[in-house]
């Protein structure tokens, strides 16, 4: 056994022997050259991506538990952004996926631009119907694409009207007056 490599095994009997000394020492290390460990940490990252997979796959059935009431924790905390991160998260995918185009606007921002026309986001464009009996909260209402992103329409504001759950069902991937006529605007018959 060489010199390095009896020194090599004593680092490591000690290491065993002294668990608390070593994480103080390796804390105090990596604090005095932390820009330095950051980048070996992210290069190593880039250089072995199966590596880091496996390690978060572990980590991630070791502590499920764990993790799940976390993640609980915090959608309890913040609702509506969570719900908000949600709906956008899946227009955007739904735009995407009809190869529509999209502003990727917020609910926030599309409220805003309803009322600063002129449209009660609480209202529905087709039946007149008040939130109250959309059958969910309103806040969450993403209304209806007025010309669907399956024929031709866009994710954008400007295509968008404030609609309730049984009129957005009705209407469908239909075009809006030509094949289908809202209910506040059907003769009585």
């Amino acid at each position: 056994m060489g010199v390095t490599e009896a020194k090599r095994e004593y680092n490591r009997k000690w290491a065993e022997e002294h668990p608390d000394q070593r994480r103080e020492a390796r804390k105090r290390y990596y604090w005095a050259n932390r820009d330095k460990e950051i980048q070996q940490s992210l290069d190593w990252g880039k250089a072995n991506p199966d590596k880091v997979r496996e390690i978060d796959r572990r980590y991630k059935a070791k502590h499920r538990k764990i993790l799940n009431e976390k993640q609980k924790a915090y959608r309890l905390r913040n609702h509506s952004k969570v719900i908000a991160a949600e709906q956008l998260k899946t227009r955007v995918y739904r735009a995407r996926r009809a190869k529509a185009k999209s502003d990727e606007h917020t609910l926030a921002e599309l409220h805003r631009y309803w009322r600063d026309r002129g449209i009660d986001p609480k209202r529905c464009t087709y039946c007149d119907a008040w939130y109250t009996k959309w059958g969910h909260d309103w806040k969450h209402s993403q209304g209806d694409h007025v010309v669907p992103l399956h024929r031709g329409g866009t994710d954008t504001m400007d295509n968008m009207m404030p609609c309730c759950w049984s009129c957005n069902a009705s209407k469908s991937d239909r075009i809006l007056y030509a094949e289908w006529t809202p209910p506040n605007m059907r003769e009585a018959a």
